[in-house]
């Protein structure tokens, strides 16, 4: 019994250093490549991580990394993320992300945390145990948050994104220039100005078991539902294990 309760006060303890660090870094004017996004809490094979520096190394379990990582996993390997404040981020095989962060209060309040989905599949489990954050995936123009939700997102190679929604709600925004600045992305408009066709703004919700499609040119699809059934690969009930078991 003690020794249960040591080892829970030592995983409290650590969380809460890491949120000092990453506020501190925050606060301190860092530049945002210097600020810590995330921790390294499960990989199988070998996934590969590219610093700000343009240096590769392979990642190990318990690796701090910061913004402007690029991670990739090959044909034989998965990685899970996980954030200051409890948000989870699975990659799946064949898959490549960007970190970002930026500061609070820094054009967009609140705004702490975006990994930029650039192939591949990745699960995401916003659950926020530790405190509420700013959190967004970018994916093919599109902006996905939410809270208490978990979803899955697919870049097709033609630039097409499918999101699926299993527990919670997901906020869809759409469609932007996503465009990199001193370390972190800004979502930028299309206006009348621009040469390409203009789309209409969207903002869909997507509820458990719907799905919705963005597409490369920016439109989007309506929200509709999807047989969950036949939707149970082993990645989904991976994700699904892992969640339950982190409740």
């Amino acid at each position: 019994m003690k020794k249960g309760i040591v080892q829970v006060s030592l995983g409290v303890i650590l969380a809460v250093v890491f949120l000092m660090v990453s506020v501190s870094g925050a606060e301190s004017g860092l530049p945002s490549q210097f600020v810590a996004c995330a921790d390294v809490t499960l990989l199988s094979g070998t996934p590969i991580q590219t610093g700000s520096d343009s240096i590769q190394q392979a990642l190990v379990l318990g690796q701090r990394l910061y913004a402007g990582s690029i991670l990739q996993t090959d044909a034989t390997s998965r990685l899970e993320l996980t954030f200051p404040g409890g948000d989870i981020v699975r990659m799946a095989e064949e898959t490549t992300v960007e970190l970002g962060a930026m500061a609070p209060g820094v054009e967009d309040p609140g705004l702490e945390f975006q990994v930029v989905l650039t192939g591949g599949e990745v699960w995401v489990n916003l659950s926020g145990r530790l405190r509420a954050e700013g959190f967004q995936l970018l994916a093919a123009g599109a902006v996905f948050s939410g809270k208490e939700s978990a979803f899955r997102a697919i870049l097709f190679p033609e630039g097409n994104v499918e999101v699926k929604a299993y527990s919670g709600q997901v906020t869809a925004d759409g469609p932007f220039e996503i465009v990199k600045k001193d370390g972190r992305y800004v979502l930028r408009t299309f206006s009348d100005d621009d040469d390409e066709t203009v789309v209409d703004p969207w903002r869909h919700q997507v509820e458990p078991y719907l799905k919705m499609m963005v597409l490369s040119s920016g439109e989007a699809t309506l929200p509709f539902r999807f047989a969950a059934k036949s939707d149970l690969t082993e990645w989904v009930r991976w994700n699904q294990e892992r969640d339950e078991a982190g409740r």
